[in-house]
C-alpha cells in the first residue's frame, strides 16, 4: 500500500505539480499550492488566475491575499473580512480557491453592470496588471506562505511591451486619482455637519473663530462641487471624467487615441490642483482644532489624508 501511495504521489506529481501536496495536506497545517501560468485574455468569461491553498485548521486570525509585482509592490489586496467587490476569501478549514481577475485592487464603488453583462462579470474598476512574474502571499494567524505567479499576454494580441506600458500607465493615472477622490469624498459632508454643530455653539463674541468656520465649510462644499458636479456648466465633472476615461483606455489591448491621452493629462492636472487644496484645507482644519479647544469646544474629526 506504501509504494503503491508512492508512486500514485510521483504519478500526480508528473501531470500536475500542485497536485502532489493533496496526498501529504494532513501533514501540513497550510499549504499554498503553485498557481498554472495566467493569461491576460478578453475573453467571456474573462481569465482569471486561480490560487488554490488548503488550512488544517480554521484561521484564529483575519487571513489576507496579496498578490506582489517583480520589485515587490503590493498589486491586489483582498481580506478573509471583506465580502466585496470581488469574492470571499475563506479562513475556514478545508481547501479553497480563490480566482483573482489579473487587476489591480478593485476600488471600492457600486459595480457597473451593463445589459449585456454575464453573471459575474461585472465592468472592472481598476487596470489590468503588465505581464510579467508576481509573487502570491498568503498570511495566516501572521504565517506567510508563498508562491511565483506568472501572467502572460493573451498570444493572439499582437501589440508591442511599449504600447502595453502607455496603455497602463495612464490606466493607473485615472485609477491612482479615482482612489484619492473615494478617500477625500466621505470626509467631506461629515466635516461640514460637524461644522454646522460647532457654529450653533458659538456666541457672537467669537468672531475670528466664526469666520474661520465659514471659511472652511465654504471650501468644503467647493471641493465637492468641483469633483462632482458640472463646472462650467455642460462640462463632464471630474469624477466622471476620470471614469470615463478609464474605460476608453482599458476598454482594447491597443495604443490610445492622442486626444484620449491628452484628455486624461487634463483631467490628472484639474485633480492635481483639487487635491493639494484638500490637503491645505486639513491643515486649516486643524488649526481651527487649535481654537475649537482653546475654547474647550469639541474638536473636529476626520481621517487625514496626504
Amino acid at each position: 500500500m506504501h509504494s503503491l501511495k508512492k508512486y500514485l504521489a510521483l504519478l500526480l506529481l508528473f501531470i500536475n505539480p500542485s497536485s502532489f501536496f493533496i496526498l501529504s495536506a494532513q501533514s501540513y497545517k497550510v499549504i499554498l499550492y503553485p498557481p498554472d501560468t495566467a493569461y491576460r485574455t478578453r475573453q467571456k468569461p474573462p481569465s482569471e488566475a486561480i490560487i488554490n491553498y488548503y488550512l488544517k485548521e480554521k484561521s484564529n486570525d483575519t487571513v489576507t491575499l496579496d498578490i506582489l509585482d517583480s520589485i515587490g509592490n503590493l498589486v491586489m489586496h483582498c481580506t478573509s473580512k471583506q465580502l466585496s467587490p470581488q469574492q470571499i476569501l475563506s479562513g475556514d478549514s478545508g481547501s479553497h480557491r480563490f480566482l483573482w481577475d489579473i487587476h489591480y485592487t478593485p476600488l471600492i464603488v457600486p459595480p457597473s453592470h451593463p445589459i449585456t453583462t454575464i453573471i459575474g462579470d461585472a465592468t472592472p474598476t481598476s487596470p489590468w496588471v503588465m505581464p510579467g512574474t508576481y509573487t502570491v502571499k498568503l498570511t495566516v494567524n501572521k504565517t506567510t506562505y508563498t508562491q511565483p505567479l506568472i501572467v502572460k499576454m493573451d498570444p493572439r494580441v499582437k501589440v508591442s511591451t511599449n504600447v502595453l506600458i502607455e496603455q497602463h500607465d495612464y490606466s493607473m493615472l485615472c485609477y491612482h486619482d479615482r482612489q484619492e477622490a473615494l478617500l477625500m469624498l466621505p470626509e467631506i459632508t461629515p466635516l461640514q455637519t460637524q461644522l454646522l454643530l460647532v457654529s450653533g455653539k458659538i456666541g457672537l463674541d467669537h468672531d475670528s473663530l466664526n469666520d474661520e468656520l465659514d471659511t472652511c465649510y465654504f471650501k468644503l462644499g467647493m471641493l465637492h462641487h468641483l469633483l462632482m458636479d458640472s463646472i462650467p456648466e455642460g462640462r463632464t465633472p471630474l469624477n466622471d471624467k476620470l471614469q470615463e476615461l478609464f474605460k476608453s483606455i482599458e476598454a482594447v489591448d491597443a495604443q490610445p487615441t492622442a486626444q484620449c491621452l491628452d484628455e486624461t493629462n487634463a483631467a490628472n492636472a484639474r485633480f492635481e490642483k483639487l487635491w493639494q487644496n484638500w490637503v491645505a484645507l486639513q491643515q486649516e482644519l486643524k488649526r481651527l482644532n487649535d481654537m475649537l479647544k482653546a475654547t474647550g469646544l469639541t474638536e473636529l474629526k476626520w481621517i487625514e489624508t496626504r
